[in-house]
């Protein structure tokens, strides 16, 4: 019994500091001496957000449409297509898109028939804003008669978190500076990578 009460008169008189970092149920716990970094004040910063992203990675498929347009001469035509892409493992709040394809027909001004194109689409999601930042048309390539034309330009979108979808505008320019084009695209989410 002695033994208690010297205990808790070393507590209560400031010396059981040698006491308090052993166990919390031994006086007061001082929470300045449970700091990891071996300050005396404690960390009162909120911990990290650990809310699941807007943003879901995976598969996605759909659409393009647009128009291809002559620079020196009035003439245009339609651009149809399907648009796949991956949004990869998140990297923080942002997925970088891999294995993205744009792949259609178009209708080249002043020239009769369809001709074959196709694209790579990259560029990262930034879940927190649901904006693609950095989104281009790359590797671009149509054929006409024999001839492959290149094109690239720049991409945009927002992400719409409910629809699992990806909807934006896309810009293409011809390589010798021979046609524009532009339009439309969107995807959604079709399941896992």
């Amino acid at each position: 019994m002695q033994r208690l009460w010297l205990f808790s008169l070393m507590i209560f008189a400031g010396c059981g500091d040698l006491y308090r970092n052993r166990s919390p149920h031994l006086g007061t716990v001082d929470l300045g001496a449970l700091t990891v970094d071996g300050s005396t004040e404690p960390d009162l910063s909120p911990p990290p957000d650990l809310t699941p992203s807007a943003c879901r990675g995976g598969r996605y498929e759909g659409v393009f449409s647009g128009t291809i347009s002559g620079v020196s001469y009035p003439l245009s035509g339609p651009a149809i297509g399907s648009v796949s892409l991956v949004l990869g493992q998140p990297s923080g709040e942002f997925f970088t898109i891999g294995d993205g394809h744009m792949t259609g027909t178009a209708t080249v001004p002043g020239i009769t028939g369809t001709y074959p194109y196709s694209a790579d689409l990259t560029g990262t999601l930034n879940c927190s804003s649901l904006m693609l930042e950095n989104g281009k048309l790359e590797n671009g390539k149509v054929l006409v008669m024999g001839t492959t034309f290149l094109f690239t330009g720049p991409i945009d979108a927002t992400y719409n978190p409910g629809a699992q979808t990806l909807s934006g505008t896309w810009n293409g320019k011809e390589s010798s500076n021979l046609a524009v084009g532009n339009g439309n695209w969107s995807v959604t989410y079709t399941g896992p990578n």
